[in-house]
């Protein structure tokens, strides 16, 4: 893997079969895979739009190794175009290859999301909790 273009997501590489990843290229990921299980990184992480990882989910819009999903449209440009937070979905999302893997609370429910839209009176969200840890659980 490497980076000559400096792209803020990371290392790429070239795919050795395009028919099968559905791209000729990739973004790198780092050691084996996780026993752990996923969760979105930043936890109410949302794109340029406000389309959060539960969406790119629902939609179909990534696949879990990164690559467009079949409900992204070719109008639309590319995951890059939506940036934001230092992250696109194939960054942020488990369900786009993305993610990282939970830590601790073994009693975790993996289809607990959090209210979209949610503030306290204060304005801070819950990506602001998660972030700040404000949270013991």
């Amino acid at each position: 893997c490497c980076s000559p273009d400096d792209d803020p997501n990371g290392a790429w590489c070239y795919v050795k079969d395009a028919s099968c990843e559905d791209a000729d290229w990739g973004y790198c990921r780092g050691g084996a895979p996780s026993d752990k299980p996923c969760v979105d990184s930043p936890p109410a992480w949302v794109d340029a739009e406000g389309d959060s990882c539960y969406k790119y989910s629902e939609q179909n819009l990534c696949t879990a190794w990164g690559a467009y999903g079949s409900g992204w449209k070719d109008d639309w440009g590319s995951f890059n175009d939506y940036w934001n937070d230092g992250h696109t979905a194939i960054t942020a999302c488990c369900a786009c290859g993305g993610g990282g893997a939970r830590n601790g609370l073994s009693d975790f429910h993996r289809d607990c999301r959090d209210k979209q839209g949610w503030s306290d009176k204060d304005g801070d969200t819950c990506g602001t909790y998660a972030d700040d840890e404000w949270c013991t659980s």
